[in-house]
């Protein structure tokens, strides 16, 4: 019993790891292709302090983005397959999880307070990060990456 417990736990802890963003375009993926329900929504920038040296950053100027999102339709959260990833204090990570650099948001315009449209997406087919944010005014995935 113990060890389902213990298993439980360490599988919960793997598939929150990176929610905020899937880690590749979807085209890119190998192993198959992925498919995902969206709900559609806004998130608002909450706080955007200096990254922790201990998480996976971009090299200059690191900054840590959280947000909270908010579907249109607030019965949506009903429909939720993944309930335990919340929508509350959610990190906005680029490329493939990375806290972006300071000048990256500044070119973007993120600042607290500010809202953007945003989907909520949950997979329903595939392997796959099974919860990701993407917003539709905001390349997660610019070419120049951390620069």
């Amino acid at each position: 019993m113990k060890h389902s417990e213990v298993y439980l736990i360490i599988i919960l802890s793997l598939l929150m790891i990176n929610s905020s963003c899937c880690s590749k375009p979807k085209e890119e993926i190998s192993g198959g292709s992925c498919s995902y329900v969206k709900f559609e929504g806004f998130a608002v920038i909450k706080s955007i302090t200096a990254a922790p040296a201990s998480e996976y950053n971009c090299p200059v100027k690191p900054m840590q983005i959280i947000f909270e999102f908010t579907p249109l339709n607030i019965s949506d959260r009903q429909k939720y397959k993944f309930k335990e990833f919340k929508d509350t204090a959610v990190k906005m990570r680029i490329n493939d999880g990375a806290n972006p650099p300071l000048a990256w948001i500044k070119k973007n315009g993120i600042e607290p307070g500010k809202k953007f449209r945003c989907f909520r997406e949950e997979i329903t087919k595939g392997t796959c990060t099974p919860v990701c944010f993407k917003f539709t005014d905001l390349n997660l995935f610019p070419e120049t990456g951390c620069k």
